[in-house]
């Protein structure tokens, strides 16, 4: 009786192209952690975050290229490589895993109490995707750690910063703007603090209890028009 998304165009491109009307737009949700922006203008160590199921579209190699050119110009920087293999491509990570690149480190899968730490450590959370399968679970979780971020310019994600999220934007599949973007957030602390605040703000309207009255009001719907389930 009703089909709901986590992204708003979503709705339009079901009933343009499957003649279906009756979708709803409901955010991806996240936990709110103010505890997770990192509050130092000038860390000794800038740590690069790169999260999630590592899977070919996830853009790792892209990041791990960028990340070599980064180092040629400055030695303080550390990418953190925490996730596992997506399901759909077994393997996939420890191809990278094997191969020595100064100054990365990977974690492997992160457990959910963890996860806090983890985001409070990184300054800024890359998403050097080539494409998206629908939003960006990474991208709602970094907005509710308060962290700025940098992203591949696909729509979806322009759909998030429409509604008020914060990041900077670099063409999927470039290593050198990638790269140059994250060397020019990391010089600018202030613009990272600010960033992370406009992601704060973002997330406090996707909270999970919010989420949760929204699907609840779905069903509400659905019952008072006598739909049988």
């Amino acid at each position: 009786n009703r089909v709901v998304v986590t992204v708003n165009s979503y709705v339009e491109h079901l009933n343009r192209n499957y003649r279906y009307d009756r979708a709803v737009y409901i955010r991806h949700g996240t936990t709110l952690k103010r505890s997770g922006v990192r509050e130092s203008l000038d860390p000794p160590e800038k740590k690069i975050l790169i999260f999630g199921h590592m899977a070919p579209h996830k853009g790792l190699s892209l990041m791990l290229e960028a990340f070599k050119e980064l180092m040629k110009e400055r030695s303080d920087v550390k990418l953190i490589v925490a996730g596992s293999s997506h399901p759909n491509f077994v393997g996939y990570i420890e191809k990278f895993r094997d191969v020595y690149i100064r100054n990365v480190e990977f974690l492997g899968y992160v457990q959910e109490e963890k996860l806090e730490g983890l985001f409070a450590s990184s300054d800024i959370v890359v998403l050097p995707y080539l494409t998206t399968t629908g939003t960006s679970g990474v991208f709602h979780i970094a907005c509710g750690f308060g962290k700025p971020i940098v992203a591949s310019d696909l729509p979806e994600i322009n759909e998030l910063i429409a509604e008020g999220a914060s990041a900077v934007l670099v063409p999927p599949e470039n290593v050198s703007a990638l790269k140059e973007a994250v060397k020019n957030l990391l010089e600018k602390r202030e613009k990272c603090l600010e960033m992370g605040q406009q992601n704060l703000a973002y997330a406090s309207k996707e909270t999970w209890d919010k989420i949760a009255r929204d699907y609840e009001e779905v069903y509400i719907n659905l019952n008072e028009k006598g739909f049988k389930h």
